[in-house]
């Protein structure tokens, strides 16, 4: 494809298609939306707690190299200075203080790629090449919304109608993002550079109006910039040009402003942002969880969803109140054989833990279920209770079966018949006779959880043999202590963990309300005083406690 006549330069091609000049502050007001309140404005970040976040000038005056926070009513002033450097960039970014490294991001604002055409030189058709790309009815990939000309290189900036909030997985996202939409744009087509070099999102680029590299020598001695495209970009417009293993997945907001923070909950306001304390704000659950998840990431990730699978290993750590770092990187390495297993799949490497374990920060623990299963590609079915506690879903169940069951003929009372085999029994001969059927499969055959399916399925699993009339020989006394036992292990063993009502915790509740109905007073005062037990031990009443209180009442 040949230029058309008198295109000539870049400046040519841009205007050729409909592209038109811009000055620094109108591209910077777009991008960090000034005016609006979107920056903490001079001064706030001193005397006042509502401070968001702000982009970072950085140049350079005789080899002196200064910076500093830009600021929404200062902007201007600051950015005429810094025009003024040797040198002076600025990128798409918010920061949370004046340090502008990958821990202080707070918000992306604009992508902004170095569209590097040529090192040594112009070469318009190769832009031209990328405009028609863009502008064609096949639309190859989105039209910037500015052009930045700073020497023989072009800068594009898309701009985000919502800025993104950069949690650490978000960050990982975004550049994965970035990295194919650059893939896309910059072919042999489109450039001379052969390997484009892969670009981060804090990269920094020469601000509009400044100084470029080169001086007076080359095109463009002071960076310049054009529009082409009025139209900001959400994260979903991108996301749709790209490969599902490369979108972002934006975070949750608070749904409340700080000013609410302030009225609702002013304790918490005083003793964290004013305060500069650091709280929790979540339950520690016990860390069967993160085992739970460790084999589950083991057994069921699959490639694309890797990173996020030891991402969630942090989070579940955090929930748990793991904070040592060593413990789950040990852990997350454990995993590295079987994720490298995958054909085709790219080496998964220690900067992909490295980078995942960012997560491992009490910050997160407030990632829902729901969340971390489409982040991890994991099914992680909810509590099948209707959003209703384990309690209130118990005592209503029991309500139904009631008036379906007045008598009780609902419940075996004879027990297990003879010879019927045992829970173990049952699920290996399932498993011999479905030898390709999965954990999950079996245990909703058998309506079994699956934690159950597996633990009779490891190789050492041991199944005590059953003793003759066992339940016969105990006494009333040893029969009880026996059933609640057996219930409180159950429920205290589960406790803060995703699960399901299973028919184990059914089976379970059923023995026990029969064995206490057959004690009397005895039985049920016994079981108070195993309740205190627990909540002497963990020095609180836990859910599960709550729960069998409220059964007990109810029975009583």
């Amino acid at each position: 494809m040949s230029l058309p006549e008198g295109l000539t330069d870049y400046v040519s091609i841009l205007e050729h298609f409909g592209a038109y000049e811009v000055s620094a502050m109108e591209l910077y007001g777009d991008v960090f939306k000034l005016g609006t309140g979107f920056l903490t404005k001079a001064g706030e970040h001193r005397d006042s707690h509502d401070f968001n976040g702000n982009p970072i000038f950085l140049g350079s005056w005789d080899g002196k190299i200064r910076r500093e926070m830009g600021f929404d009513d200062t902007f201007e002033e600051q950015l005429g200075r810094f025009q003024q450097a040797d040198w002076a960039i600025l990128n798409g970014l918010t920061y949370w203080g004046r340090v502008n490294d990958g821990q202080h991001q707070n918000k992306l604002c604009a992508f902004v790629f170095d569209y590097d055409i040529d090192k040594q030189k112009q070469v318009p058709k190769k832009l031209y090449n990328f405009l028609y790309g863009a502008f064609s009815e096949s639309k190859l990939y989105p039209i910037p919304n500015y052009m930045v000309l700073s020497s023989h290189n072009v800068h594009l900036y898309y701009v985000l109608e919502e800025p993104l909030d950069l949690f650490p997985i978000v960050k990982t996202q975004a550049k994965k993002l970035k990295h194919e939409l650059s893939r896309i744009m910059m072919n042999r087509y489109t450039t001379n550079i052969e390997k484009p070099d892969a670009q981060g999102i804090n990269q920094g680029f020469r601000i509009v109006g400044g100084k470029t590299k080169g001086g007076e020598g080359v095109a463009y001695p002071t960076v310049r910039a054009f529009r082409l495209n009025e139209h900001p970009f959400s994260i979903e417009e991108l996301n749709e040009r790209v490969p599902e293993d490369a979108r972002v997945r934006p975070g949750r907001k608070s749904k409340y402003t700080i000013e609410q923070v302030k009225e609702l909950f002013p304790e918490w306001y005083e003793q964290v942002i004013v305060g500069g304390k650091r709280t929790t704000g979540h339950w520690v659950v016990k860390e069967d969880l993160y085992s739970w998840w460790l084999k589950k990431a083991y057994a069921e990730a699959v490639p694309g969803h890797r990173y996020y699978c030891v991402m969630a290993l942090a989070v579940f750590a955090a929930k748990c109140g793991i904070l040592d770092k060593n413990r789950v990187r040990r852990d997350a390495e454990s995993l590295m054989g079987k994720f490298n297993d995958f054909a085709g799949a790219e080496p998964f490497t220690e900067d992909d833990i490295k980078s995942a374990l960012e997560c491992l920060d009490l910050r997160f623990c407030n990632f829902s279920r729901n969340e971390l299963a489409n982040y991890t590609g994991v099914p992680m079915p909810a509590n099948r209770r209707n959003y209703r506690k384990q309690a209130e879903h118990l005592r209503r169940a029991r309500a139904v079966q009631s008036v379906d069951y007045p008598n009780g003929e609902w419940r075996n009372k004879d027990g297990r018949p003879k010879g019927s085999g045992t829970k173990a029994d049952v699920i290996r001969a399932y498993a011999a006779e479905h030898p390709d059927a999965s954990h999950a499969s079996i245990a909703k055959a058998l309506c079994v959880s699956r934690t159950t399916v597996i633990k009779w399925l490891k190789p050492d699993a041991v199944v005590a043999p059953p003793a003759d009339n066992a339940e016969g020989s105990m006494s009333i006394e040893e029969a009880v202590e026996k059933a609640i036992d057996e219930h409180l292990s159950l429920l205290i063993r589960k406790h803060g963990q995703v699960i399901m009502t299973d028919r184990e915790d059914l089976d379970s509740e059923g023995v026990l309300v029969d064995r206490l109905k057959k004690g009397g007073d005895w039985a049920f005062g016994r079981f108070f005083e195993r309740v205190a037990e627990e909540n002497r031990k963990y020095g609180h009443k836990t859910r599960a406690q709550s729960a069998i209180d409220e059964l007990v009442q109810s029975k009583s």
